[in-house]
């Protein structure tokens, strides 16, 4: 256990270098986040997928660089392809709803290099939503909600552009937001300033400390014998 938090703070370190002092490597972010070119119902802890949210660590299926008519078949079984079934997703995830019923929720994860100019990061808001999100929706089954989210940097005229399209920007303590919910497939899609995601990221990880402290003086009181993490 202590592994693996002092190994979130090295991969949360190493995202904050990245942001600092990488503006163009697309590849690197999507590595942080998790290896490429792999797939798994089964949960790995070298999986950073709680950069994003902790929740989605509970996966009941994950796919990295996901080819989307591979990632329906190993769900739901062969389906009618179309025209965007062979389109690449760069982090695919279904999990279970907390509702206990028989449908999904499923998450698609776009990173864009924090140097992309705004035009490519405007393209891959169109990518995902007339691609990604479509296909999903016609062809998933028992598929409740798909939320998009692309992982880049938010300059002004990146903002601007988004709100021509729609976008409505959400200010967070560490950064902005720009959401859109897209009728026609029933998908939320969210623009992530890269600084926003580490810093949320941070906190939660602190909490994780703070807790795990907060347990350890507590079961050290009940005389409960525990190895020294800290």
């Amino acid at each position: 256990l202590s592994n693996y938090f002092w190994y979130r703070k090295a991969i949360i370190d190493q995202l904050d270098i990245f942001i600092n002092n990488n503006e163009k490597s697309e590849e690197l972010l999507h590595e942080l986040f998790s290896k490429r070119y792999e797939s798994t119902s089964t949960l790995n802890l070298q999986n950073c997928i709680w950069l994003l949210d902790d929740k989605f660590m509970s996966f009941s299926y994950f796919a990295s660089e996901g080819v989307v008519k591979q990632v329906i078949n190993d769900i739901y079984g062969d389906h009618s392809a179309d025209h965007n079934s062979r389109k690449v997703m760069d982090l695919f995830i279904a999990f279970d709803r907390a509702d206990n019923s028989l449908e999904k929720d499923c998450v698609i994860i776009e990173f864009k290099a924090l140097g992309a100019t705004s035009d490519e990061k405007a393209n891959a808001a169109s990518q995902v939503r007339r691609k990604y999100a479509q296909s999903i929706r016609r062809h998933a089954k028992n598929v409740r909600n798909i939320f998009v989210f692309i992982v880049t940097q938010i300059d002004e005229e990146t903002k601007e552009g988004l709100k021509s399209d729609d976008f409505r920007e959400a200010v967070t303590r560490y950064g902005t937001m720009m959401n859109y919910y897209n009728r026609e497939n029933d998908a939320h899609i969210c623009f992530l300033c890269a600084t926003t995601v580490i810093g949320d990221a941070k906190d939660r990880h602190e909490l994780f400390f703070k807790l795990l402290r907060e347990e350890l003086v507590a079961n050290q009181r009940r005389g409960v014998e525990l190895p020294h993490i800290m």
